[in-house]
Order: structure tokens, then sequence, then C-alpha cells
């Protein structure tokens, strides 16, 4: 029995032996025959310094870089949804009016506009060709009343905006009875005459369209209220009002043309 156990212990050292052998190469297998102790320590200090190197920073960089980038675009895809989502909404307000009201729209875009002369009245694509006809309203892509058409020929039209001085509609304070005349101001903004003096009217009120104008649906925003003047010993007070447009390009416009009566 005790030679079995000695065989097998000589057995054990012939194969760690070898294996030192094959693995390490015969130089280290001789350091191991002659200082076992340090052999073993250089070995682990070997795989700490391999086992470092796989996972120094270094290498690693790469692949936090990849992360970020996937991050960017997935942002970037999630803005484009969400602007998506703004613009459904937005055409869905607009395809919603001809349901709510007796007009359909006919869409169309500004031929030439420059918003740094104050230009106050722009030419559109669309004339008798396309049923437009003068008098008609004219939104932008957001609702808001920007003005009517002027004049009509052939295939293109004028539209005359609420900031002309020859502009001029019937309108009133939103969720009010208020009501009064808005007129351009020289292109810098709106005036909103003929109020009654005793009528209430504040900073920071909606001015709508109002029904007086057949060929114009009510309730269209136009503006809000900068300022109010009362001149003393006038019947009439008027506001100053900031317009709802935005002065940009008008590349996407929309008229609203009256549905005949049943």
């Amino acid at each position: 029995m005790k030679q079995q156990t000695t065989t097998s212990a000589l057995l054990i050292v012939v194969a760690v032996i070898v294996y030192f052998g094959l693995y390490i190469g015969a130089g280290a297998l001789v350091d191991f025959a002659t200082n076992p102790l340090a052999t073993f320590s250089d070995a682990s200090n070997s795989v700490r310094e391999r086992l470092y190197g796989f996972f120094q920073p270094s290498r690693l960089a790469p692949t936090q870089q990849n992360l970020n980038e996937r991050i960017v675009v997935l942002e970037g895809k999630l803005a484009a949804l969400g602007a998506v989502d703004a613009e459904n909404e937005r055409l869905r307000a607009l395809l919603d009016l001809p349901q709510r009201t007796s007009y359909s729209l006919i869409e169309t875009s500004a031929v030439t506009y420059d918003p740094i002369s104050q230009q106050t009245v722009i030419t559109i694509v669309g004339g008798e060709n396309e049923s437009i006809q003068k008098g008609m309203a004219v939104i932008d892509p957001f609702g808001v009343f920007i003005g009517k058409v002027s004049d009509v020929f052939e295939q293109r039209s004028f539209v005359r905006l609420t900031t002309d001085i020859q502009s001029s509609i019937t309108a009133q304070v939103q969720h009010s009875s208020t009501f009064g005349l808005v007129s351009g101001r020289h292109g810098v903004g709106l005036l909103f005459r003929q109020i009654p003096v005793e009528a209430t009217i504040e900073p920071g009120d909606i001015i709508v369209t109002n029904n007086q104008d057949p060929m114009i649906p009510a309730g269209l925003l136009i503006g809000r209220v900068l300022a109010v003047e009362t001149p003393q010993g006038q019947t009439f007070k008027e506001a100053r009002i900031t317009p709802a447009f935005q002065a940009t390009a008008f590349d996407q416009l929309f008229l609203l043309h009256k549905n005949s009566e049943q």
C-alpha cells in the first residue's frame, strides 16, 4: 500500500514537470527546479499583467465611445419622433377646422417674402385656377390668421397681411363680448381700435376674429394685447397688439374656402 502511494506521488510530480515544460518552456522548467517559489510568483505576476492589460481603460475606451455614439443616435431618433408627434398634432388641428366650420382648406405657399423689410403684402402660389377668391382668410401652419387675399390672378394671388396699414378686420377679445377693429401699424404691429370706453380689455388678452365677415370664420387667433390706451374725453379706447404669426418665410400657408350652403 505504501509503495502504491509513493508511485502515485511520483506520477503527480512527473505530470507537473511535463506541464510546466510544455506551458512555460524549458528555461522556466529549470528555474522551477532550482527555485519553485520564485517561479510560481513570476507566473502569478504574468497572469495579473495579462488581466490588467485586458481590462485597462485604453481597451475599454472604444467600447464606451461606441456606447456614447449609440446614445446620441437614440436621442436623435427620440427627438425626431417628438417632432413628428408635434407635426401630427398640428395637422390634426388644421384638418379638424373644416369639420368644426363650413370652410375647407386650400394649401399654398409664399412665392417671395422678406421679413427683414417688414413686407406687408406677399405673393402666394395659386389664383383663379385654384378657386382662390378675393377676401379669403389666410392662416399659417399653426392656424394663426395672417391676412386676407387682396388680389387674384390666374396663377398667383396677393395676400395683405394684418400688419399692413390698409388692412382692417373686425375682431374681439377671446371669451368676451369686447369687440373692435384691428388694423396694421406700418408693418410693426397691430392696433385694436374703436373699443367702447366702458369695455373690459387688459394687457395679455387674446384677440381673435369674430363672425362679422362671412368669408372669415370666428375664433382665428390674431394676436395678444400689449398695452391699452384710453384717451381722455374720448368715447373709444385702443390697444396695441403683438401679431401671433412669426415674421419668417411662409413656406406653408392655408386659405379658407367657404363651402356652398346645402
